[in-house]
């Protein structure tokens, strides 16, 4: 029952969502829910106290048996009379752990041999099949039970013409034959040189893996912060990021700090792709931990964005986590100093059904004055620049938002750069304050913006008001809906 009441939390606000979200994007957002979940799941409910659903639950469900609690996640695409989410729960334990079961259901597809691309990954339609038989719904899941299988040799290419084909290896066999506990042991050590690998290429640093060798381990020990291991990686990246952080500490970032901020996440995100999901939500090692409230909202939107403007979606699927301790499952196969504490070892005056019965007092509360919110208007614009009509965008934006964000937009979009102009000409009114609403500015029909890009050159862009619509309040504007070029892969839109 209480288990069912916290999740019902993350998928009523999932839907409510993803409802006022365009027909022909919902399905792929959908799909991707797996990894929204996730991040939910680990961060913490309120802006106030630092209890994620996962603390929540691990501690009511305490049992001296259970080392950890582990969690099944599915998608029902098909039965509209059944909830969209089908989430379980699995006991760990030292002889029972979903990552060894799913690495050996996943094996019996490639008897006699399975088709993969030319990145090793197996094809859409035989992963559909293969998450009906596993306990994650998620792309990534299947990604690292590859790497692990691969590096084990468990699995490799065959002979084949045209396409790359993989079948099982001799060692199989032998391999799930052994003590349970040992064939966990061995793919927690896999998964520490996997893990380092793949982070260390993905940082562009390949030839520093042989000195990393026990990073990952050794971080394992600590019940540390993002911070902690942030400092330790920079030693590898020869770039010192103790001032950064005393800086950002002190308040006293620069413009040159503000530069690095970017890499920074870039790492976190990385740090979550390859340590903390991995040891986290597929090993069950540790309990990471976003210290602030996730905002569902946000993400969902990202995502719907990178979609509407067909760009990766991959970047959305990872968090930057605040801090992490080990389960008592963790503890089982790393040594650790005594007095780590676990993030599942909550006060023993914590109440449960007191916190979730507050919670979900307040969440009504503000979804209530949430809806009350009167809706604006949002205007759908066709933005181009004067001199080449055929590169266009159609961008969405909601009659309070400044004139400064609008243009901020256009050279976002036009001029690959994250400036705000200090004046502009519209028509033939020129503005020198730029924080005014839109909807002060924004004509019927078509009319001419004109402002100086960032390199100081003057630019007059056209802006066809297509449209004006009602504000959905779950959908985050300004927007990009529609473009007729491609945005760089790095860039933020």
């Amino acid at each position: 029952m209480y288990k069912n009441v916290l999740l019902n939390f993350f998928e009523q606000d999932f839907l409510t969502i993803l409802l006022e979200m365009d027909d022909e994007y919902q399905y792929d957002v959908l799909k991707q829910s797996s990894y929204l979940f996730r991040k939910w799941y680990y961060s913490s409910l309120t802006d106030y106290e630092g209890y994620s659903p996962s603390m929540l639950l691990n501690k009511k469900c305490y049992r001296s048996d259970i080392l950890a609690l582990g969690i099944s996640f599915h998608i029902n695409k098909e039965d509209k009379d059944k909830p969209v989410f089908d989430i379980g729960f699995q006991d760990i334990t030292k002889e029972k752990h979903p990552f060894v079961d799913d690495l050996r259901t996943l094996l019996e597809y490639f008897d006699p041999d399975i088709i993969v691309d030319n990145e090793y990954r197996i094809a859409e339609e035989e992963r559909n099949e293969i998450y009906k038989d596993i306990s994650k719904e998620e792309d990534f899941y299947i990604d690292y039970l590859m790497l692990i299988a691969k590096e084990l040799d468990l699995i490799e290419e065959i002979p084949s013409l045209f396409v790359k084909r993989m079948a099982l290896t001799d060692k199989c066999e032998a391999f799930f034959a052994q003590e349970y506990s040992v064939i966990f042991e061995t793919i927690f050590k896999t998964a520490l040189d996997v893990s380092t690998r793949e982070l260390f290429t993905e940082l562009n640093i390949e030839s520093r893996i042989e000195e990393a060798h026990g990073l990952l381990y050794s971080y394992l020990q600590e019940h540390a912060t993002i911070e902690d291991l942030l400092k330790s990686l920079s030693s590898y990246l020869d770039d010192d990021m103790e001032e950064f952080f005393d800086a950002m500490e002190q308040n006293e970032l620069t413009e040159q700090h503000n530069e690095k901020l970017s890499d920074v996440y870039r790492i976190g995100l990385l740090l979550d792709k390859w340590f903390f999901i991995p040891f986290g939500s597929y090993l069950y090692m540790v309990e990471p931990l976003y210290a602030s409230k996730y905002r569902l909202m946000i993400d969902m939107n990202n995502i719907y964005s990178r979609l509407s403007l067909d760009r990766d979606t991959t970047p959305a699927h990872f968090h930057v986590y605040t801090c992490y301790s080990l389960t008592r499952f963790g503890k089982e196969f790393v040594r650790f100093s005594g007095s780590v504490i676990s993030m599942q070892d909550m006060a023993s005056t914590f109440i449960f059904d007191h916190f979730i019965a507050n919670y979900a007092y307040e969440r009504q509360q503000e979804r209530s004055e949430w809806l009350k919110r009167p809706r604006q208007k949002v205007y759908k614009l066709k933005i181009y620049n004067k001199l080449n009509p055929e590169k266009w965008a159609i961008l969405e934006i909601i009659e309070e938002r400044y004139l400064d964000v609008l243009i901020l937009f256009i050279n976002m979009l036009f001029n690959k750069e994250h400036k705000r102009a200090k004046m502009c000409k519209v028509g033939n009114t020129q503005y020198l304050d730029l924080k005014i609403p839109v909807s002060e500015v924004i004509k019927p029909g078509e009319f001419i913006i004109s402002f100086k890009n960032p390199a100081g050159r003057k630019e007059d862009y056209v802006i066809e008001n297509l449209d004006t619509l009602e504000q959905k309040l779950h959908i985050v504007y300004p927007r990009v809906t529609d473009l007729s070029f491609s945005v760089e892969e790095d860039f933020d839109v």
